[in-house]
C-alpha cells in the first residue's frame, strides 16, 4: 500500500499487494485505537489475494487506487 498525502489535504491511497489469511482495513479519521470509528476506506475480504505483478515489479492495482479529498 502506498499513502500519499498533498499539502491541500488531499489523500492518495493505492494497493499494490494484499494477501493472507486475514482482513486488511484501512481507515481515516480514527479518533482512537480502541474503535474503529474513522472511514473505512478499504477492507480486503478474508483469504482474498491481490495483486498486480508485472515484469518483475509490484504495481498499483488499478482499481484499487482512491482518491479522498479534504
Amino acid at each position: 500500500m502506498r499513502v500519499t498525502v498533498f499539502t491541500n489535504g488531499t489523500y492518495r491511497i493505492a494497493i499494490y499487494m494484499a494477501k493472507g489469511g486475514y482482513s486488511h482495513e484501512f481507515y481515516l479519521n480514527v479518533t482512537s485505537a480502541r474503535s474503529l470509528l474513522g472511514n473505512l476506506i478499504y477492507r480486503k475480504p478474508f483469504s482474498k489475494y491481490r495483486t498486480n505483478y508485472f515484469n518483475g515489479y509490484y504495481r498499483e492495482i488499478p482499481d484499487k487506487i482512491y482518491v479522498i479529498h479534504s
